[in-house]
This record gives structure tokens, C-alpha cells and sequence, in this order.
């Protein structure tokens, strides 16, 4: 380790790569806190929200009637408390409206009597529907950002990631404003759910926006190749050894080279730790003893193999003749 530890660039990587790290955490907590709002609100169920209180008098009482109404992308539920008293009704929207329309058909509606009836309810689960698919698109392409980062941690880099983010968002935003689009009129105001969906949108094109903006240069640089040396080694440019590297992450602050000094070979893992280089030796060997038998020692058989096959024949022929002597040479050959 003394040695290895001897054996340090005086040139390491450039705080560049922190400015990289710091940017790529931040990112990939934008895109993260995006995936969780978009799936909660999708889950929830206040989209779109309606209260309506009423109070009448009847016989000298006064009766106060409260109606809350919250629809979700798949279902809804509507609460209605009288006095105090409240009872909740809980329904899928799809469910409703086949439920609907066969009410309708045991009345003997005709299809304009049927859509006055229900047409408001195919209309909000169609549009649930449509919102809830194209979020759902949106969730994935945001889970594919978080992917490709960290294979971009692990130094691989993939094109046009850093689109990624808007991609998601532009999903979202997407099934949000189809959502709003196709729901019939109603004096109904958005909820929270829809609020969370719309902080996602945010949230996930901050995070593309923050890569861009930070970190243009660095990823130019990272697709086009680094320039080469500015990564961490385990060896000084005045070292009469020589490294090959065999693997380096993308911020050049990690790396695992074969190192060749001597007639030693040593596989060593090198590292950045507060700007000082840290080295370790994972294996060596030497050289001599990778040196193995080569196709030359057998080259006397290959050039022969006419000799020994025709000594195989003759001794198959021989074998009717004289066994003994058929068998010595089908052994030979």
C-alpha cells in the first residue's frame, strides 16, 4: 500500500466533477419528488371538487343540507350530511355509467333521453381515462430519467438525456390539460390531486431545466470523450511503469487499472478522496507466470497429420491381416 500510495497524479480531476455530482443529485431528486406527486394524485380521488350548502326551514326548523362531491380520474365519491348527519357514497366511474345506461335501457330510453341522463358521467370516465393513461406515460418516461442517470453514474451515456425530464413532463401537462378538456361543464374547481399533478409538471421540467443550465458544458464534454489525463490514475506522469485503464466512472474520480511495472503485473483500484489520490492493490502476479505452452510445442503433430492418418488407415487394413500388427499401428496413428 506504501507503494501503490507513492504512486500518485499530482494532477487530479478538476472540481469540475463536483459541480457535475451536486447537479446530478439535485436533478435526480427533482425527478424523483415529480414521479411521487404525479403518482399520488393520481391515486387520489379530489380532482375536481363541488360543495353546495343549503339551509331551509321547514315547520320552524331550520335544515341545513351539505353536498360535497370529489371526482377522481377513476372514480368519485359524494358526501351529503344533513344536520350533522353525514352518509358517503363511494363509486367507480366507469361502473356508474354502465349502471347508468342500463337503467336507462330498462326504461326504454331512446339515445337522446340516455345521453341527457348520462352523458355527463361517460364524459368525466372518459376523461378520467384519458388523463390517467397519458400521466401514466409520463411516470414512465420519468422513471427512465432516473435509469439513465444512473447509468450515467456508471459511465455509460445515453443521447439525448437530458430531454428525458421534459419529455415526462410534457406527458403530464398533457393528460392534465386532455383531463380538463374533456370534462363537462360544472362549477366544479380543482383539487388537490390536480394541484399535485401540476406540482409534478414542475418539478420534473426544474429538473431538465437545472441540467441544462449547469450542466451544459460538462455534459459536452462527457459525450465527446473527457480529455484524456485528467481522471484519476494510480500512476505519475514521471513513472517508468506504464497503466492501462480498464474502467473509469463518468466524473474521472474513480478507476481500475492493469498496471505494468516490471516484470510485475498489479490490478489496482485508484480513487479521489478530498483531493488526494487514494490507491489499492487488488492482485498481483507475475508476469512469468502467465507464460503458458503455445501451439508451437505442437506443431510436429499438426504438420504430421497426413503421416498419422494414413498409419490409422493402413493399421484398419492391417487388422485382417495381422491383428497384431494392425492393432500397434492404429494405436500409433
Amino acid at each position: 500500500m506504501d507503494d501503490a500510495e507513492s504512486m500518485q497524479p499530482q494532477d487530479a480531476t478538476p472540481p469540475a466533477g463536483d459541480t457535475m455530482n451536486r447537479m446530478a443529485r439535485i436533478s435526480t431528486g427533482l425527478v424523483v419528488g415529480a414521479i411521487l406527486l404525479a403518482m399520488f394524485g393520481v391515486m387520489s380521488d379530489a380532482w375536481a371538487v363541488q360543495e353546495e350548502t343549503e339551509t331551509v326551514e321547514l315547520f320552524g326548523t331550520e335544515i341545513t343540507t351539505n353536498v360535497s362531491q370529489e371526482t377522481g380520474l377513476d372514480d368519485f365519491s359524494a358526501t351529503i350530511c344533513v344536520n350533522g348527519e353525514c352518509e358517503t357514497m363511494n363509486d367507480d366511474l366507469s361502473s356508474a355509467y354502465d349502471n347508468c345506461t342500463s337503467l336507462a335501457s330498462d326504461f326504454d330510453y331512446n339515445s337522446s333521453e340516455t345521453e341527457e341522463m348520462c352523458g355527463d358521467l361517460g364524459k368525466t370516465a372518459s376523461a378520467g381515462f384519458t388523463g390517467m393513461v397519458l400521466i401514466s406515460i409520463g411516470i414512465l418516461v420519468m422513471l427512465a430519467t432516473l435509469v439513465t442517470s444512473f447509468m450515467e453514474f456508471r459511465g455509460r451515456m445515453i443521447p439525448y438525456s437530458q430531454y428525458y425530464p421534459f419529455s415526462g413532463a410534457g406527458f403530464v401537462l398533457l393528460g392534465v390539460v386532455a383531463w380538463y378538456a374533456m370534462l363537462p361543464e360544472s362549477d366544479a374547481s380543482l383539487g388537490y390531486s390536480a394541484w399535485m399533478a401540476i406540482a409534478s409538471i414542475i418539478s420534473a421540467a426544474a429538473a431538465g431545466g437545472y441540467s441544462m443550465y449547469n450542466g451544459e458544458d460538462g455534459q459536452l464534454s462527457l459525450n465527446n470523450g473527457r480529455i484524456p489525463g485528467i481522471g484519476v490514475r494510480a500512476l505519475t506522469a514521471e513513472s517508468e511503469a506504464r497503466e492501462f485503464v480498464l474502467r473509469e466512472n463518468a466524473m474521472g474520480t474513480k478507476s481500475t487499472s492493469l498496471v505494468e511495472q516490471g516484470k510485475v503485473l498489479r490490478l489496482v483500484y485508484a480513487k479521489l478522496d478530498n483531493e488526494d489520490v487514494v490507491t489499492e492493490d487488488h492482485f498481483i502476479v507475475q508476469k512469468a507466470a502467465l507464460t503458458g505452452f503455445t501451439h508451437y510445442r505442437y506443431d510436429w503433430l499438426d504438420n504430421g497429420k497426413y503421416m498419422w492418418w494414413l498409419m490409422s488407415v493402413v493399421g484398419i487394413i492391417s487388422l485382417f491381416i495381422s491383428p497384431a500388427i494392425g492393432s500397434s499401428l492404429l494405436l500409433i496413428g
